[in-house]
Formats: C-alpha cells, sequence, structure tokens
C-alpha cells in the first residue's frame, strides 16, 4: 500500500480549506516563543569560510555558556561525528573542570578541512559530568571541488541490514549513519555503519507520538516531527550513549508536515493544507516561531545550510505542485521555481550541500535529480519508478549523503559509486549484440576534467556511442556517456571458455586530487569460437547516445551506422522503437525520412539520420470543443412581452397616447434581441493542459533489415 506522508491538501476556493487556514491563524499567531522543553544552550554560529578538498584552515570560536556549569568535555563534531570535517585544532580558553557562571563563554580554536564539496555543518559542544550539554556554539564551511558520480539503468543499490520494516522517512549524517522513521513501531533508530558492510542499530526516539520525519543537525542532534498521540517536533540531543528529549514546538493536531534544520540550528517545518512554512529560530531560552512563507499546501521542507527548498502548491489555481526555493534577504524570504509541473506525484523532498534537488515522484516518477549547474537546474532520472515498484519507492522517504548516495523506501540506496556490468557467454572474436552504458557526472562545485579514459582489449569503446574522453571537462552539474562493447579476443589456450574480469577506468581530478583513478568493473565469458569460421553475410548498425529537449527541431538526429560483413551488399531498412521502459507515456517518436533503406555497394560502412521528435509542455486556449454558449438574457424577451402587453391589452381609446409609449418598448427589445443572438456573447471555456513528451532516459532499439536477415544494437536517449 502506498502511503503520503503529507496531509490531504484541499482546494484553494473550499469553504471548508479558507475555515481550517483561518483556525489555524487563530490557534497559532505569526511569531510565538515557545519555551517548552529544556531548551537552554542558546546556540550561535560560526562560519570558517570556503576551502578547496585538500586545504583548510582554523578560526577561534567563541563558546557562550548561558546556563553556567562544569565542563566535563570539549567536543568538536561534524553532525555528531568526531575527526571528521571539524576538528579540535587544539588552544583556546574553554578548558575542563572549570565551574562557569550563567552567561559566561569562552573560546576553542577549530579547524575545518571539507571532504566533500558543498556545505558542511558541525558544532563545539560542551558537557557536563552526567553528559548533558551546557553549550553548543554551531560551526558552518563549505568545501570547493569537483565531484564524480556514476549512474547507469541497472544503477547499483545496496539495502542497510536493519530490521525489516518500511521506513516512512530518512536521514543521514556525515559518517554515514542513516536515521529511519518506523511509524509502526513509533520510532526512529540510528544504523551505523562498520566494518564489512554491517551496520550497529540502536534505539533514538520512541514513545512519545508517531514520528513521520526528521533532521539531523551539526551537533548530531535528531530533530524528529510526530502526529497522533501527540503532534510535536522534538530535539534529541545526544548524551552518553543515548539522547536526552526536549520539545521545539507544537504543531496543530495532524497539521505537520516535513522539517529541516539549518547549519544554525534553526527549525524549519511545514503545516500540510494551512500552507505555511513556519521557522522556529534559536533564542535565549528556547525558540522564536515566525511564519517565513505561505502556500495552497506543503507537502516537505527541507534546507541546503541557508536556502530552504519547499515541495507544495502556489496559492493559484489550478492546485499545481512544484518546489520552490526561497532564499533569505533584508526583507525576509525571496521565492524562485526550482520545478513547476511535473511532479504532482512527489511525496518527499531531499536537497544536498551544493542545491541539487532530489524528488521521489513515488511510483509514477520514480526518483529524479534536479541538478544546479550555473543557476538553472536539468532534470535526471537516477532510477525510474517501474524498477523500483519492488523496493518500497512509494513509502515517501528520500535522502542524500555527502557522497552523492541516494537513499529511499526500506532503507535501500542508490550508490553514486561507479557501477559493474555483467556480460553473456560470447565466442571469441565476436560482439556481444548489447552494449552497455554508464553515466558519469560532477555533483561538485569545480569543474571536473579527465586525464584518461580506458578501455579494456575485450571491453572496447562502442563506437560512436559514448562521449567521455580524455580530454572532457565537465561543468557543474553536466554528465558525459561511456559505452561499454564485449568483444572477447583473449587466447584460451586450450580452454572451452575463459571468464574475464577486467576494468573501464577513468581519472579525474574528483575532490580536488588530479589523476584520481576510478573503475569500472566489467566480467564476461569467452568461449571457444566454431572451427574455422565462415562469416555469412550480413551487417552491423550502432549509433551515439542523444540528449534533447522537449520540443527540439535542431540538436535531435542520431547518426545510425549500417557496417557490412562476409561481402554483404543490398539494401537495409531502419526502424526505431523504446525497449525501455516498457510502455512510456507520452514517449518520442521516430523517423529515418528519405535516409532508409540505406543501399550496401561495397565494404564501406553507410550513415542514415534518426530524427527525434518531441513535443513541449503546452496549454492549448479555447476551442469550439470547450466554449460554453449563453443563453438569451431576461431582459431580451421581456422586452417583447411588455410590449405585447402594451400595444394589444390596453383598450383602444387608451392606445393612442400609449403608442409611442410601446414602440419604444419594442425597439428595446429588438435591440436586446440582437445583442443576445451577437454581441452580448461571451463563453466560458478551460484550457487543456499537454504535459508533452515525458523526460527521463530511454533506450532506443535500433533495427535494421534486409531480406530474412536483421541486426539490432541500442543506444541511450535522455528526454530533458
Amino acid at each position: 500500500m502506498r502511503r503520503k506522508l503529507s496531509s490531504v491538501r484541499l482546494p484553494l476556493f473550499s469553504p471548508f480549506a479558507a475555515t481550517i487556514r483561518a483556525l489555524g491563524n487563530a490557534l497559532r499567531p505569526a511569531a510565538t516563543v515557545f519555551l517548552l522543553g529544556l531548551c537552554v544552550d542558546a546556540a550561535a554560529q560560526t562560519s570558517l569560510g570556503a576551502f578547496n578538498i585538500g586545504a583548510g584552515g582554523t578560526a577561534t570560536v567563541t563558546v557562550s555558556i548561558p546556563g553556567g556549569g562544569t565542563a566535563a568535555s570539549i567536543s568538536v563534531v561534524t553532525q555528531g561525528a568526531p575527526n571528521l570535517d571539524f576538528t579540535n585544532a587544539g588552544g583556546g580558553s574553554c578548558a575542563t573542570g572549570v565551574a562557569y557562571a550563567a552567561n559566561a563563554a569562552c573560546t576553542v580554536i577549530v579547524a575545518f578541512a571539507p571532504r566533500f564539496p558543498g556545505t558542511r555543518y558541525g558544532a563545539v559542544v560542551l558537557t557536563d559530568s552526567g553528559n548533558n550539554v551546557i553549550a553548543t556554539s554551531y560551526l558552518v564551511g563549505t568545501g570547493q571541488g569537483p565531484q564524480t558520480v556514476f549512474s547507469s539503468l541497472i544503477a547499483a543499490w545496496e539495502n542497510i541490514p536493519v530490521l525489516p520494516g518500511t521506513y516512512t522517512a530518512i536521514a543521514v549524517d556525515a559518517s554515514g549513519s542513516a536515521f529511519l522513521v518506523d511509524p509502526t513501531g513509533f520510532s526512529v533508530i540510528k544504523a551505523t555503519p562498520a566494518a564489512g558492510g554491517v551496520y550497529t542499530t540502536s534505539a533514538v526516539f520512541g514513545g512519545s507520538g508517531k514520528p513521520t520525519a526528521l533532521a539531523v543537525d551539526g551537533s548530531g542532534a535528531v530533530y524528529v516531527m510526530t502526529v497522533e498521540n501527540g503532534n510535536f517536533i522534538f530535539k534529541m540531543t545526544p548524551s552518553g550513549a543515548g539522547y536526552k528529549q526536549t520539545t521545539v514546538d507544537a504543531c496543530l493536531a495532524g497539521a505537520c508536515t516535513g522539517i529541516a534544520v539549518d547549519a544554525g540550528g534553526n527549525v524549519y517545518f511545514g503545516d500540510g493544507s494551512f500552507g505555511r512554512v513556519w521557522k522556529d529560530t534559536v533564542s535565549s531560552g528556547g525558540y522564536s516561531s515566525s511564519v517565513i512563507a505561505t502556500f495552497a499546501g506543503v507537502t516537505d521542507v527541507k534546507t541546503d545550510g541557508g536556502n530552504v527548498y519547499v515541495l507544495g502548491s502556489l496559492l493559484a489555481s489550478p492546485l499545481t505542485q512544484g518546489v520552490y526555493k526561497l532564499t533569505p534577504s533584508s526583507n525576509g524570504y525571496t521565492q524562485t521555481t526550482v520545478v513547476s509541473g511535473g511532479v504532482d506525484n512527489a511525496i518527499a523532498l531531499a536537497v544536498d550541500g551544493d542545491g541539487s534537488v532530489y524528488l521521489n515522484l513515488d511510483f509514477a516518477g520514480g526518483i529524479v535529480e534536479e541538478a544546479l549547474s550555473n543557476g538553472a537546474y536539468t532534470q535526471t532520472v537516477l532510477l525510474p519508478g517501474d524498477l523500483a515498484y519492488c523496493c518500497g519507492l512509494g513509502y515517501g522517504a528520500i535522502a542524500v549523503d555527502q557522497a552523492g548516495n541516494v537513499y529511499w523506501g526500506n532503507a535501500e540506496f542508490i550508490l553514486a559509486v561507479p557501477p559493474s556490468f555483467l556480460f553473456d557467454q560470447t565466442a571469441q572474436g565476436q560482439l556481444y549484440p548489447y552494449t552497455s552504458f554508464v553515466s558519469v557526472g560532477n555533483a561538485g562545485n569545480q569543474p571536473l576534467k579527465f586525464s584518461e579514459v580506458g578501455y579494456p582489449p575485450d571491453f572496447p569503446e562502442a563506437n560512436n556511442a559514448g562521449n567521455c574522453a580524455s580530454s572532457t571537462t565537465l561543468a557543474v552539474g553536466q554528465t558525459c556517456s561511456m559505452a561499454i562493447d564485449f568483444l572477447p579476443v583473449a587466447p584460451l589456450n586450450g580452454q572451452s571458455s575463459l571468464t574475464l574480469n577486467e576494468a573501464v577506468t577513468i581519472a579525474t581530478n574528483t575532490l580536488g586530487s588530479a589523476g584520481t583513478q576510478q573503475s569500472i568493473a566489467v566480467t564476461g565469458t569467452e568461449t571457444q569460437p566454431s572451427s574455422n569460421p565462415i562469416v555469412p553475410p550480413g551487417f552491423t548498425v550502432s549509433g551515439p547516445n542523444v540528449t534533447v529537449a522537449p520540443g527540439a527541431t535542431t540538436g535531435n538526429t542520431s547518426t545510425i551506422i549500417v557496417t557490412p560483413s562476409g561481402g554483404f551488399t543490398g539494401s537495409v531498412t531502419l526502424t526505431a522503437a523504446i525497449t525501455f521502459p516498457p510502455n512510456p507515456a507520452n514517449p518520442p517518436t521516430f523517423s529515418f525520412g528519405s535516409t532508409s533503406p540505406v543501399n550496401i555497394t561495397g565494404a564501406v560502412a553507410t550513415t542514415a539520420t534518426l530524427t527525434i521528435s518531441t513535443t513541449a509542455p503546452s496549454t492549448s486556449g479555447c476551442t469550439s470543443l470547450n466554449l460554453k454558449p449563453r443563453g438569451v438574457p431576461w431582459y431580451a424577451g421581456g422586452s417583447a412581452v411588455l410590449a405585447c402587453v402594451l400595444l394589444f391589452g390596453i383598450p383602444a381609446r387608451r392606445r393612442r397616447w400609449l403608442t409611442f409609449l410601446g414602440m419604444m418598448a419594442l425597439l428595446v427589445a429588438l435591440t436586446g434581441g440582437l445583442l443576445a443572438c451577437g454581441g452580448g456573447g461571451g463563453s466560458g471555456c478551460t484550457p487543456v493542459f499537454n504535459p508533452g513528451t515525458t523526460a527521463g532516459p530511454y533506450i532506443v532499439t535500433v533495427t535494421g533489415t534486409s531480406g530474412a536477415t536483421t541486426a539490432t544494437n541500442t543506444f541511450g536517449l535522455t528526454v530533458q
């Protein structure tokens, strides 16, 4: 059963929706200070600036101790984990064993050396001998550099081996630990990676309401949103081997949707059908609460450390869900659109440290990434919906970690590491009939530069099918493709078969280290060729990957190459069809036009041009089919009746002086009738939205036919 975490979005003009919003405004004023729980650390925030990966710097951080106390430990952590991006550089005035008065301050010298690009969260935390936090000073810094990520239609994914269950929300910290919401058990568990791919689990939250969403701050504190038994946002602060629970805020019953926490420990959340986005700002003794934006409905809320991202519907008709970015400004927040339309099925949102957005589009759309590059967003399908149907995609969870791994559903995650490919048995010297493709992208914030692309002898690059090269430079958010064939040529030395384990390699400056080599594992089984093989007349077809924009009339062609073998000559008819995904909605169409059939007259390859037709989203205007004619106005018919009454219903002796009045009434009737027939009309119509060609990756199979001889091959097509 598919579940949605968002509450039901009411129509904008529904009286009930208006009543609910009015009730919400009455019950929850626009600015409230919450003093619930024990929120006394009054955390500050220190920015350590931006550094290239592999470099770094230090800063003196002032730590305020509002409630006083004796420090038993001083920790510098990155989302709760020590010895990562933020570390204690030694020095400063903060010391253990010292009894600090209320509102006292001391300093800690912090070193920042980013391990990944994007915004990094951390904190300086002082605790007493009872593991109670007496002071927190949040840290933020930015890593700069390129970062490779890999994806393919057979994306590598793994499962976090935790207790069986379906998890409706996931958050991941800097150490790779995953925090999982189990709504059936009313609990949140932490799965911590250990050696050998093993995870250890521990309890974070349980018993105080049904959890629906969560987030992790720079100190490692976990913020949990609950409904049903309690409509609250709780802060679970690490304390020794466990957590201590305090209350951040209260929600209207059933209205909480989505939660995020920024680099300064400020909390953001939506209140569903009330349509508001709230900010709980850290203040002395608690949190100051205010509304920062209003929508028709809010499904999820996330932040990249400074900007706030909202999955919701605008206050407009019709209600169409989109992703909107709220950027802090001098007057509050400036709202811009990340994506509008085509995401009505989205049930969860995630954002990485560089501002790229990830959406769980339920079974209908799978998982997509809206990659940010030069201020614009480009959509890439990471996992088609039909592939993830079996794997909990519809359960509302999505998260992305610092390495670009994407988590969803029942504790599974797509790996951003290089995939591996397995090819079936193929005779020596023969070409395996299908090409494997992998996309290499730049998820960092600086250009990714290639210095090497290597294909082993038995797994050569497919002819003209890939565009990653040793001279390639990818801008932020860009991708290139690699196309791998299997053509075994290794000596068999008398063996009937041989398993070949090799690697396709690239070298880039990923994570700021030039010449970093990464490998795509390829495996295939080579078998003995037939003795004295006779190559029959035939041919092969091949073509490169293509990326097109919806509705494009240029750059929307693929050059298909027909290569003869065995002395083949003749006419070859070409066709093209989508073979993945199966039965797509609104697919592109294909035509070879006058370039097919091709004529082979010798040993030289011949080409044909495949034109790919797509349509962009559009809204149609009024037509005769959706016009609604208006009827004759009451005043036209009424005037005619009045004229007749005046002329014929009055005695003859009174008609003379009323004749003029009757004629005037008749004139009014005729004029009204004419207006009713032609000039006073108007019609209503409902514009029709055409979503256009469905965006995402496709596998296109090209077939060449010449009598009884056929050949097929595939290429990748991406509709942006």
